[in-house]
């Protein structure tokens, strides 16, 4: 299996989709500080008062989080793993496939587990490359805060990864399969931080979004010990939906 799995990393790092996630993410990094020039003092004072902390950085993680890697990390999940399974059907390739001494589940398991490491890397890559460059841009930043709230996150981005992958299974055609994706990762997404704006928590209960960005709600006093819940929360999340995705793969072409 760790053969098996170091050869998906190897093609996936050659694959054109993967450097245009790459482009895209660097590019969202580097650019993104320029759109946070100078916000309106009101539009601040907005942010802290749904959030923790006072200044300009509590406004510039909420976007950050938000208008930038949320985004991106829909995008970037869809590209990478939208495909699994559904482009061996479109080739036909699933006979040739299931003949093969390998279980339907590993398969799947192993090429989802491909994607995500791959996404991992280049959101772990572009965080401490923001590490670097954001103290440069941005007013008060704080890297340890930055790097807690990027951590976390990243568990939730890369849920779009795992869910991308499974719908393939659950839809069997790449197409719409990629659309439902895309609209289920914009209602999460669009509904992250509801929330905070109604003061109900429950509201992000079963929004793996949420769990991702619900830091934010003590940017000044969260502790690594308080990373690990939504961590937790966020592996159920993984967990359960490539379950579903492997019980679904295990039953094809019965």
């Amino acid at each position: 299996m760790t053969t098996f799995l170091g050869q998906e990393v190897r093609t996936l790092l050659r694959a054109r989709r993967v450097k245009v996630i790459a482009a895209v993410v660097l590019y969202a990094l580097l650019a993104f500080p320029v759109a946070m020039k100078r916000p309106p003092q009101s539009v601040v004072d907005l942010a802290t008062g749904w959030f923790d902390g006072d200044g300009s950085f509590t406004l510039f993680m909420f976007a950050y989080l938000d208008l930038n890697m949320n985004k991106v990390a829909a995008f970037s999940g869809i590209i990478l793993a939208g495909g699994i399974i559904a482009d061996e059907r479109a080739r036909g390739e699933l006979p040739l496939l299931w003949s093969k001494p390998v279980t339907r589940t590993r398969y799947f398991l192993v090429r989802l587990t491909g994607a995500l490491a791959l996404f991992a890397l280049i959101y772990t890559t572009a965080t401490l490359i923001g590490a670097l460059y954001y103290p440069t841009q941005v007013s008060g930043f704080d890297p340890a805060v930055y790097l807690g709230m990027a951590t976390v996150h990243l568990f939730a981005a890369g849920y779009a990864v795992t869910l991308a992958g499974t719908m393939g299974v659950l839809l069997g055609r790449k197409i719409p399969a990629m659309l439902i994706s895309l609209l289920t990762l914009s209602a999460f997404v669009g509904m992250a931080f509801l929330p905070f704006y109604t003061g109900s928590s429950w509201l992000g209960w079963f929004n793996p979004f949420y769990h991702g960005v619900s830091l934010i709600g003590r940017m000044t006093t969260f502790t690594p010990v308080d990373m690990l819940g939504p961590i937790a929360v966020l592996l159920v999340f993984h967990v359960v939906t490539a379950a579903l995705g492997a019980w679904k793969v295990s039953r094809e072409e019965q």
